[in-house]
């Protein structure tokens, strides 16, 4: 009996000792698992809610940059009697003193990196209405390019229509003029909802100040790759000040695979993106030109 009395006595001194040392040593292995577990579960459960948000934040930005170039680009007529902002080919190396234009400044085989040719009226009509660089710059886009062996930041993500103001010699390689408007008052523009005037464009894709489409050729082809990295999308402005994402449908527009981005000659037969491009660019001269009644479907 005394033995038994013991055990018992023994047993309830183990026992409170386990349960004091749970209670002043924290949890058990066990429990300290299942803890990290939840965690863990949870922070995956987060990470594509954050990057969501964080991308939501980067193209509401962009949105207002775009805005603000279309505001831009809506007061300009007001102040020149009516006559577009000046669009075209830009001088390679450093600016043309002689023949200003929106901004000036070409992404192609290396970098302008003098940020003057946006935001300096000796180069850029866009000076005296945007004084800061950064608005040229998508949060989304790549924030840095190297050229010679440097890193210079990236200084422009978006283009204008190419028909709209356009001035000086058509690009040779890009179907329309003379055969499609090109849109030199803010009067020629007679369906300003219809027509888009800035869009961002694919980083590898982006040249000159001007986002071409190519009208008419036998092959669709795709001249300028549009932006496709908010949410298989890009920002888009119309000639009505309007600002609002687009979402790109064609595969081969969301996964670009030129060979050569500024050959601007991909041939994408049957995209509905381009036709989208078309539709919204500008509209025929002569009516052998003119896209059928309605356009190709307008997806928003």
């Amino acid at each position: 009996m005394s033995c038994f009395r013991n055990y018992v006595r023994n047993d309830s001194v183990q026992y409170r000792l386990a349960r004091q040392s749970r209670i002043g040593g924290g949890f058990t292995l066990i429990e300290l698992l299942v803890v990290i577990a939840i965690i863990a579960i949870l922070a995956a459960m987060l990470v594509p809610i954050l990057s969501r948000a964080k991308e939501r934040a980067r193209r509401i930005q962009c949105i207002s940059n775009e805005k603000q170039l279309a505001l831009a680009w809506a007061m300009y007529p007001s102040d020149n009697n009516d006559h577009l902002v000046a669009n075209s080919k830009t001088y390679m190396g450093g600016g043309n003193l002689t023949l200003k234009t929106w901004v000036q400044g070409a992404l192609y085989g290396y970098h302008d990196t003098n940020p003057a040719l946006l935001w300096s009226s000796d180069y850029a009509l866009f000076a005296i209405y945007i004084n800061a660089s950064t608005i040229y710059h998508c949060p989304t886009d790549v924030p840095e390019v190297i050229y010679g062996g440097q890193t210079y930041p990236k200084l422009r993500s978006y283009s204008l229509n190419a028909f709209m103001g356009w001035t000086g010699d058509w690009p040779e390689n890009l179907p329309g003029s003379p055969t499609c408007r090109i849109f030199e008052k803010s009067t020629d523009v007679i369906e300003p909802s219809r027509f888009f005037t800035f869009q961002d464009v694919y980083p590898k894709s982006i040249c000159a100040p001007f986002f071409g489409v190519a009208m008419w050729s036998e092959d669709d082809f795709m001249y300028n790759y549009p932006f496709i990295d908010h949410n298989k999308g890009g920002i888009v402005s119309f000639a009505d000040s309007r600002v609002e994402w687009h979402r790109w449908r064609d595969p081969r527009t969301l996964s670009p695979a030129s060979l050569g981005y500024h050959g601007h000659s991909d041939s994408l037969p049957n995209n509905p993106d381009i036709e989208w491009l078309k539709y919204h660019a500008t509209i025929g001269t002569s009516p052998e030109r003119t896209l059928p009644p309605g356009g190709p479907p307008i997806i928003h």
